[in-house]
């Protein structure tokens, strides 16, 4: 505790005497009261010890026995009051033989302010420190310099070795600043006016600070000056942000130019707006021109953007909302431009204190969408032009060809000489080949197009390969190839369209086997891959791809140089089946040894978590014929061309249940519906007066022919075309050229 202050200035000083002979203090009442005992007048050594701290007692007893022999004493120590208080005391002595006088003094209170201004002079040195600031002082009567440890430490100098000047202060200085430094301290002495400048210090390594300084002169009555004070602030980090903030906002500035990139400000406070040069550029405006709120929304080129700019400002000052807009602008000459304009608010204390945005140019961009939508429409009605002239050209080729090839089937069927077997036989391969060529043809221009409808779903991977090998028996028997398929250990799933992927591995492996070698082999393979993908992969032994050709492999109708082979094709079948394959989610891809054989892989998408109720049966077989005599049943046929309609009339003498009723125009049609009652309709597509979309439907609203089956036969194979058919009302779609099991097996499924 400190000692409560309850003796006066004057009494803060008393005399003691030492009786060293008695070993006896001598108090005067002034020092009595001054150790807190003003009834003591004598106390001996060792009673008075018992008044000092005990901390301090070792070093009070030391000093009575040096006084003896020094002759001199002058120590510091803290007493103990009766009330537990402190009082700090200086004891001061002269001996003379063995009696030792002095005095004592109460030098508490100046304890106490000395260790405050120690403690404030700390904490100031730390603040300094923390805040990188040291201070300084010039004597200008003198020339001495007085620097704090904080720019000792500041400027890394050894105070030890340094000759404190004006002139080594400047020393310091980066030689380009020095001058400057100089001249603003030089200045302020004329001007009796005090100073601030930033500046640099050099130091040996190379290496550069950023100082603070302000500076503060007092003169004397005739203006000279006397004393220089000031302080010495670190803004390294401050100077290297700022550096850095301007060199980005340089680059900023630059990049806005070169991107055409504008901005604006609108300070809610004064209803200022500002605009960036870029702005400035893009709305074409003299130097002069000053952009308010109400002459910038003027420049919009119609009365709707203007209406959506307030709109959309008053959202963001209202419910914090931001936009972005892409609007007709005519700019200060008249031009006709698009700009994109974007804005968001700042808000402080819940209040919109400016809202700010980009402003940019963008009718070169419009432009460009403009003539790419040009171009898109125009691809389109070429696309679709194209389209149309080949399911035309379908149309008019099949037509010819169910002729050709219905007849042949029929004469073949029905036990020619021997001499012409071979001949139909040819007959119906070319017949296939063409069929073929022309289904291959409108797949590509499906794919190329997007027209094509897929139902994508699991399908078993080894039962889709062990169907493709059945349906290539025939193939390679011809040439007697073996295929070999490794089955795997547990069933895999793919994800795909069923007829597509099986039409993609047909056409791989029927390559496999026309470009084999005569007794060759083909090598299917099954593996999951790490990547959740499924690859099947079909090796030959053929005489594989020659390198400088391999490119030309996925371009449509190349054969690579075998088209004098003799092998039948159309180099249609690769590009169609990686197509298939990559809208199905799946790749196509190869690797070819010349002389060693090629091998080709197909990926699909792994499907996972099938279940039994999911898996369905992909082996299924075309339902078998029933006997031609057992089929029973009225049949309208409803068709223009004459040949075709002799055609069928032929194939059905084959069914001599069936009667057949042919009607060669729409209208005739439905007038013999309504006269007989009809067991299942046959009916093409184009018509003289009505197609046969108007036909079922007309059917469909009579009561008799609601759930009559109809079976459309036309040379039309389009998708779209089947697909629109069923959505009218057709139970099935029989393309023609005619297979006749084909027929034969609609005809088993809808007469009973």
């Amino acid at each position: 505790m400190n000692s409560p202050m309850n003796i006066s200035a004057g009494e803060r000083v008393g005399n003691w005497t030492l009786c060293a002979s008695e070993d006896k203090l001598l108090l005067t009442e002034a020092a009595a009261r001054i150790v807190g005992r003003p009834d003591v007048r004598e106390v001996s050594v060792l009673d008075f010890l018992d008044f000092v701290h005990p901390e301090d007692r070792a070093r009070f007893k030391a000093a009575l026995s040096q006084v003896l022999k020094t002759f001199s004493q002058d120590v510091h120590y803290r007493v103990l009051l009766p009330d537990g208080s402190q009082r700090i005391i200086q004891q001061i002595g002269a001996a003379s033989g063995d009696t030792v006088q002095g005095i004592i003094q109460d030098i508490t209170l100046r304890e106490h302010q000395i260790h405050k201004l120690m403690r404030e002079n700390q904490e100031l040195a730390e603040a300094q420190t923390i805040a990188q600031i040291g201070r300084w002082e010039l004597d200008l009567v003198y020339n001495q310099l007085h620097w704090s440890s904080g720019i000792f430490e500041m400027f890394e100098i050894d105070p030890e070795k340094f000759a404190a000047s004006y002139e080594a202060f400047l020393e310091t200085i980066h030689p380009d600043d020095r001058d400057r430094v100089d001249k603003a301290y030089t200045d302020s002495l004329k001007n009796l006016e005090p100073y601030e400048i930033k500046h640099r210090l050099l130091f040996s390594d190379g290496r550069v600070k950023w100082v603070k300084e302000k500076c503060r002169t007092t003169f004397d009555r005739n203006n000279r000056p006397l004393r220089s004070t000031g302080i010495v602030q670190d803004i390294t980090e401050q100077m290297n942000n700022e550096l850095q903030l301007r060199k980005m906002e340089t680059f900023l500035e630059r990049t806005s130019h070169v991107a055409g990139i504008g901005g604006w400000e609108v300070d809610l406070e004064n209803d200022n707006l500002f605009w960036s040069e870029v702005t400035h550029r893009i709305h074409e405006v003299p130097v002069d021109f000053h952009p308010t709120i109400e002459n910038a929304i003027e420049f919009y080129a119609n009365e709707e953007s203007r209406s959506l700019i307030r709109t959309s400002v008053e959202a963001v000052i209202e419910r914090k909302e931001s936009f972005r807009h892409e609007l007709p602008l005519r700019t200060y000459t008249g031009r006709f431009i698009w700009v994109e304009t974007r804005g968001e608010g700042e808000w402080s204390d819940g209040k919109c204190k400016r809202v700010f945005g980009t402003f940019q140019d963008i009718t070169a961009r419009k432009e460009l969408e403009e003539q790419r939508l040009r171009e898109h429409r125009l691809a389109l009605d070429q696309n679709k032009a194209k389209t149309e002239f080949l399911s035309n050209l379908s149309h008019e080729l099949r037509t010819p060809l169910n002729a050709v090839l219905g007849f042949a089937q029929l004469l073949r069927r029905n036990c020619p000489p021997e001499g012409t077997i071979h001949g139909l036989d040819e007959i119906l391969k070319a017949g296939e080949y063409m069929q073929g060529l022309l289904e291959d043809v409108l797949d590509l221009s499906r794919v190329e197009s997007r027209d094509l409808d897929f139902t994508i779903s699991r399908i078993p991977a080894a039962e889709l390969i062990r169907k493709c090998i059945r349906l290539s028996a025939s193939l390679k028997s011809e040439k007697g190839i073996q295929i070999t398929f490794q089955e795997p250990t547990e069933e895999v799933w793919i994800l795909g369209d069923t007829l597509r992927s099986q039409q993609s591995l047909l056409n791989i492996l029927s390559n496999a086997i026309k470009y084999n070698r005569d007794q060759g082999t083909v090598a299917i393979a099954l593996k999951k891959t790490t990547d959740e993908r499924v690859q099947i992969s079909v090796t030959d032994t053929g005489p594989g791809i020659p390198e400088e050709k391999q490119y030309k492999l996925f371009q449509p109708f190349q054969r690579l140089g075998m088209e004098s082979s003799g092998i039948e094709g159309t180099g249609i079948g690769l590009v169609l089946a990686r197509n298939l394959l990559r809208l199905m989610g799946g790749e196509l891809y190869f690797n070819s040894v010349p002389d060693k054989g090629t091998t080709f892989y197909l990926e699909f998408p792994l499907a996972r978590n099938q279940s039994p109720e999911q898996e369905r049966d992909f082996n299924r077989e075309i339902l078998k014929s029933r006997n031609p005599e057992n089929i029973q049943g009225r049949i309208l046929y409803i068709e223009d061309n004459p040949v075709n309609m002799r055609l069928m009339e032929h194939v059905i003498l084959s069914f001599p249940g069936i009667e057949l009723l042919t009607a060669t125009t729409g209208h005739q049609g439905l007038s013999i519906a309504r006269e007989n009652s009809i067991d299942l309709f046959l009916l093409d597509l184009r018509l003289p007066d009505l197609n046969g979309f108007e036909i079922v439907q007309e059917l469909r609203k009579w009561p008799q022919y609601k759930d009559t089956p109809a079976i459309c036969v036309s040379a039309d194979a389009m998708e779209t075309e089947i697909t629109e058919a069923i959505n009218a009302g057709f139970d099935d779609y029989l393309t023609k050229p005619l297979n006749l099991e084909d027929l034969q097996s609609s005809l088993s499924n809808y007469l009973r």
